[in-house]
């Protein structure tokens, strides 16, 4: 399975508020794996044919997990501290905005193989390091369309909340791929016109997130 697909798996792996209760980060990630497979497989047929489905969906039930403020310190490295408070959240809303639209289309465009999976694929976990403030949860991949995979899900623990800021696929983080991505616009350019770039879609991440791996 190509990693646009393994990424959708992690999407899914959001799509619940029990990452707002406070089990172990490997409990907390096993209780919403099958409500969310199931939710897609029960709505593949609309998501396919929907992509404003597939966005809301996105946007009112993934996104809250995500720790958009650790990835965008982390995208932005030393620049972080650099800027002031309000240009951080511009640059977290632009980010998280183009987050959005990319695992919107990934899940429209594998509302199918999710559904095989939810009925014929297994997840196994195991929490592999919980300081309880960071936590990596590895999650093997077996079923339809996969050859064996563990992905390696990174969270961290803000205001009593498990969030997901980072995912490894066969060694691979997306935070690295994005920051990677948008590395030589912040450099030669600044802050201001990467805001700009996720406004537009054209920041690169597009180009790093179609990769295959």
């Amino acid at each position: 399975m190509r990693a646009r697909l393994l990424l959708g798996l992690w999407l899914l792996l959001a799509l619940s508020p029990a990452l707002a209760e406070d089990p172990a980060p490997d409990a907390v990630v096993r209780s919403v794996v099958n409500e969310a497979l199931a939710r897609v497989a029960a709505e593949a047929g609309a998501l396919g044919q929907d992509g404003e489905l597939a966005r809301r969906i996105v946007a009112t039930e993934a996104m809250p997990h995500v720790d958009l403020e650790l990835m965008s310190r982390f995208l932005l490295g030393p620049r972080a501290r650099q800027v002031d408070a309000a240009t951080l959240d511009r640059f977290s809303e632009a980010l998280g905005e183009r987050l959005t639209r990319l695992y919107a289309a990934a899940l429209q465009r594998y509302a199918e193989e999710i559904a095989d999976f939810a009925s014929e694929g297994q997840i196994d976990l195991r929490t592999v390091s919980d300081d309880g403030q960071r936590a990596t949860v590895a999650a093997r991949l077996r079923g339809p369309q996969i050859r064996e995979t563990t992905l390696r899900l990174q969270l961290y623990r803000r205001d009593g909340r498990w969030r997901v800021f980072d995912i490894e696929v066969a060694g691979i983080s997306a935070l690295l791929l994005f920051r990677d991505a948008l590395g030589k616009r912040l450099r030669e350019e600044g802050i201001e016109a990467v805001i700009a770039d996720l406004a537009d879609g054209e920041a690169g991440l597009d180009d790093a997130w179609k990769q295959d791996r």
